[in-house]
């Protein structure tokens, strides 16, 4: 493991960069002499500081959750090394700025910093100095720990304490109801019972009289080919070979025993279970693995149990055969309490004490839903330390936590151990503890957050921010590090809604794993912190945990702060201020939070904070001090009440996220927003904002930038855009007619912004000026997903917008009003959702917005809607080789409609629309296809007349299994005549679960 970065800072290639600037810049003997002093003392730092990082990288994971002696050294050393970071960041600035000959001479005498490195040099070598206390020392302790849990044998459960009968039930089906070779990967966290019910479904009965061999592999970990098929090959008690030994070791061992394997399941079904399958070292793996299963003449169930939600991912999109994942949810309380009542009984028998003793109901469902969690691997674990107790009765302990032999077992059975970590999880694990339990995690913003803290870098010697083109190797860093969190179970999916993107939670049980190794380098001022603070310090009340020093202390050892409280009175503020001076976050993790207006000093005095956010803040002015914030990544005011930023903010040199979306309030950018070089992410809403600052097109390294304000003076031109090549996800050219010429919207070259998915380009004026010619000058990269077009006042669109070559998969036209007709948009072969609005020019629609083409047109064609279309009168001219996958048609606000096309040819519609067309008589003489499921009516007389039962229209959608006429009040169900009474729609699950077998 390379040593060189530390909270992922790279100090080394740091160090030696500035040493090298200094040298360059040594015009004179006695600058040399200066720059060898400052080598010298630079490099001796850095061996101090490497040398501490190594050893934290050594310090024993058990010893770190049971001793406060231990969790006080590591939080000591990291904040001794943060100090160093500091410091070698901060003269690297200062040089940066004041870089010369003489900086050496001023610097290096007048601030004392050879005094400050000895210092810093110094505290190092005091912390490491008495490592031997804290390092390696009792690992022998914690591999016996671990292996008693690991090892401890699979009993599996009878049918009476079994409580997964349904999950059982739902797998089995899957298994057994597939004439062909099928997989289920099972999903779910540590301690949910993986692995019981894998074995309670191999032991069925039904799975005995339908597979030949069961075969049971014990992956537990990354997928290894060889050693998958070696146990296989064990486990099918080979006739043809007694001894396995014997079993030839030619030059490619594998290729001999894929034969073997496939020659003794030949015309067999042979179940395979690959238990605790954590990862595939490359997708090859899972398409290896597949290749045994291609003989027609063997059908292969397999089985999969994995806590990692990306193996799913993999071998459902790599596989030929049929594919589905069931996630394991966690356990209700009454049935842990279940397994506790049972298991404590049992266990005292089996440990052959005097008499099996007996829990009631009452409290087994009250430990259950205190410390199980859902998890009933933890339930049998408390009901084995409830067998052992000497006593007849169960104590109702407040907190098991401050059980150490709880603890002890917890953790390894969780496979949660500090030492195991990676170097990248030593550093982020503990920043969970900053949150609350049951917190909804966001993918993006949680690796935005690890990339302003420094925890994500690229061991590459001399790595720059500045260079934005590697930026993109520290965003697949942190995807990378992201999936490595969700495979260890320490973040899982939480959908509760479905939610795109998805949100994320911890469990209970890893979030105080993180709380615990997180030591009190990490503050969380919540309720209980605040009415601590208040009763010691404004009532006179103190108590033996929580006095004035010990609060004290607390905030000079913290460094990372979260904002949870409903508020944080001033006096707070001002300990921070005085007691915090190395704090690198505060961050607002409560929305309508009261803090009050942060005065002017407390910016002076914490220069070392990285991450600033005050969203969801009663905050309106942010003082002008934070421009000495030279350390600070990321600034976040969003849900508050900010009108504008202070002149200073445009100092934040290594800014690289500025967030307020939305501030309805905030009026203006900083003028000389262009001096952030650095910046990455601007995420405001900048169509809110009276103007655009000037000269934007600066900030060469910016990656999102929601909108731009096209204006007709120098700075503010659509020009800006030129040199913005990283520009991606959605963009907005708003006031495009201020765009005078081809050439100038030609010079803002989207054509060549390969990473942006979403572009609109909004006319606020009519201007037909030249309108095609613009939009011409406009084209964008052909990887552009969604285009918007609103206000374009041509007569006709230009030709890039109905290219073949183009990859548009959802174009929305909105108030073209000069078009009268629809460009040949069924030419686009990915393009899947249409829509067209308030194009009131269009009077018919017809052959030509399909285009011609052997494919037929709009061949991918998914969702087609047109709205307030005032003067459309006849949509013709569909044939039956167009829309082949349409399912979602809609026809609104369209009073002058009065035909429509030939709709039996749609044959994949599912659900049909037509609302406030009050024109359009009836339906197409041939009727609706087959695939119809649902049919609604909306305002539209004259058709809903007709479609009444027994009316003209009647017999064209009898057929439609959902066909009704709506309006405000009621839904009628008309062939059936039944009130339809509308419920919310149930939660979709991504995953198999018991309800999709009701």
């Amino acid at each position: 493991m390379a040593l060189e970065f530390v909270s992922g800072f790279v100090v080394s290639s740091l160090l030696q960069e500035l040493v090298d600037k200094i040298k360059a810049s040594a015009a004179d003997t006695i600058a040399l002499a200066y720059s060898s002093d400052v080598e010298e003392e630079l490099k001796n730092l850095e061996a101090t500081y490497i040398k501490a990082q190594s050893l934290l990288d050594n310090v024993d994971g058990w010893d770190l959750v049971s001793s406060k002696l231990h969790q006080d050294w590591v939080a000591d050393i990291r904040r001794a090394c943060y100090e160093t970071e500091d410091f070698t960041e901060c003269l690297k600035l200062e040089f940066y700025q004041k870089g010369d000959a003489g900086f050496l001479r001023s610097y290096w005498t007048k601030w004392g910093l050879s005094s400050k490195i000895r210092d810093l040099q110094r505290n190092l070598n005091s912390l490491t100095n008495i490592s031997d206390q804290f390092t390696a020392r009792s690992h022998g302790v914690s591999n016996e720990r671990y292996l008693a849990v690991v090892k401890e044998p699979m009993i599996v459960p009878d049918d009476e304490s079994f409580r997964r009968k349904q999950d059982k039930e739902n797998i089995i089906q899957l298994l057994l109801h597939s004439c062909s070779s099928s997989a289920v990967i099972i999903t779910g966290m540590f301690g949910v019972g993986k692995t019981t019910l894998a074995h309670v479904i191999k032991n069925d009965s039904r799975i005995h009289h339908y597979f030949d061999h069961r075969l049971w592999v014990s992956v537990s970990g990354d997928f290894n080919m060889m050693k998958v098929l070696g146990s296989m090959l064990l486990d099918l008690q080979l006739e043809q070979i007694q001894d396995v030994n014997s079993i030839p070791s030619p030059a490619f061992p594998e290729q001999q025993y894929a034969r073997l394997f496939q020659r003794l399941c030949k015309e067999r079904k042979v179940l395979i279970v690959l238990d605790d399958l954590c990862n595939f070292g490359k997708p090859q793996d899972w398409e290896d693995f597949q290749s045994l299963l291609l003989d027609p003449s063997c059908v292969f169930g397999i089985l999969i149990t994995t806590r990692n939600p990306k193996v799913a991912t993999t071998i459902t999109s790599l596989s030929s055969i049929s594919t589905a994942s069931y996630y394991l949810q966690q356990m209700s309380d009454e049935d842990c309490g279940l397994i506790l009542q049972k298991k404590a009984v049992l266990a005292a028998f089996n440990k052959r004490t005097r008499c099996g003793r007996s829990m009631s109901e009452a409290i087994a469902v009250q430990i259950a839903e205190k410390f199980c969690k859902g998890l009933p691997l933890i339930a049998n674990i408390i009901a084995h330390q409830f067998s052992l107790k000497q006593d007849h009765s169960w104590p109702i302990i407040e907190d098991l936590w401050i059980m150490p032999e709880f603890r002890d077992l917890i953790f390894p059975t969780l496979r949660l151990n500090y030492s195991d970590l990676s170097f990248f999880l030593k550093n982020c694990y503990p920043y969970f503890s900053l949150f609350p339990e049951e917190y909804d995690y966001k993918k993006d913003d949680l690796i935005r957050l690890w990339l302003a803290e420094g925890y994500v870098k690229p061991q590459v010697a001399g790595f720059q921010y500045s260079d934005c083109s590697e930026y993109s190797i520290l965003e697949e860093l942190g995807n990378y590090f992201f999936e490595n969190v969700l495979s260890q179970s320490i973040l899982q999916i939480y959908h509760p809604f479905d939610q795109d993107p998805p949100m994320y939670r911890m469990h209970e049980f890893v979030h105080r794993y993180a709380q615990l190794i997180g030591s009190d380098m990490y503050l969380q001022l919540d309720e209980q912190f605040v009415g601590a603070f208040s009763f010691c310090n404004v009532k006179g009340g103190s108590s033996s945990a929580m006095t004035p020093a010990s609060f004290t202390a607390r905030y000079r050892n913290s460094r990372h702060l979260s904002l949870l409280g409903s508020s944080i009175p001033t006096p707070i503020w001002k300990d921070i201020e005085r007691y915090s001076e190395g704090l690198r976050t505060i961050l607002s993790l409560r929305e309508n939070m009261s803090i009050g207006q942060l005065s002017y000093t407390l910016f002076l005095k914490l220069q070392s904070l990285r991450v600033l956010n005050l969203s969801g803040t009663d905050t309106n002015e942010l003082p002008e001090s934070i421009g000495n914030l030279k350390h600070l990544r990321l600034l976040d005011v969003s849900k508050t009440d900010i009108q504008e930023f202070p002149a200073s903010t445009s100092d934040l040199n290594m800014l690289q996220f500025l967030k307020a979306d939305p501030c309805p309030l905030l009026l203006q950018l900083p003028k000389k927003i262009k001096n952030l070089t650095h910046l990455l992410h601007l995420e405001v809403d900048i169509k809110s904002l009276t103007s655009m600052p000037p000269n934007i097109g600066k900030l060469t390294n910016l990656r999102t930038l929601p909108a731009f304000i096209v204006g007709k003076k120098d700075g503010y031109r659509v020009t800006e855009l030129k040199n913005m090549k990283y520009l991606q996800g959605s963009i907005c050219l708003t006031n495009l007619e201020n765009v005078s010429f081809e050439g100038e919207a030609m010079e803002s070259v989207l054509r060549n912004k390969p990473f942006l998915r979403r572009i609109e380009l909004e006319w606020n004026r009519y201007s037909a000026n030249q309108s095609k010619k613009i939009l011409r000058g406009l084209k964008p990269h052909e990887n552009l997903e969604e285009l918007q077009i609103t206000g374009y006042g041509g007569a006709e669109f230009p030709s890039w917008i109905t290219s073949p070559v183009c990859n548009l998969t959802s174009i929305h036209l909105l108030r073209c009003d000069q078009c009268s007709i629809l460009p040949t948009l069924g030419q686009l072969p990915q393009l899947k959702t249409l829509f067209i609005e308030e194009m009131h020019f269009v009077e018919i629609i017809d052959h030509r917005f399909s285009g011609i083409g052997g494919f037929g047109g709009f061949p991918s064609l998914e969702s087609l809607k047109f709205q307030d279309m005032m003067a459309l009168k006849k949509w013709e001219g569909l044939q039956g080789t167009q829309m082949p996958n349409l399912r979602e048609l809609h026809i609104t606000d369209c009073p002058n409609l009065i035909t429509l096309p030939s709709l039996h040819l749609l044959f994949s519609l599912v659900n049909l629309e037509i609302s406030y067309c009050p024109a359009l008589q009836a339906l197409p003489e041939e009727g609706l296809p087959l695939s119809m499921e649902t049919l609604i009516i909306v305002r539209s007389d004259l058709l809903k007349q007709r479609c009444l039962p027994g009316e003209d229209d009647w017999d064209k959608i009898k057929a439609v299994r959902k066909c009704r006429e709506c309006n405000k009040r009621n839904y009628i169900v008309s062939n059936s005549n039944e009130l339809l009474v509308t419920v919310p729609p149930k939660v979709r699950i991504n995953y198999f679960n018991s309800n999709q077998f009701d």
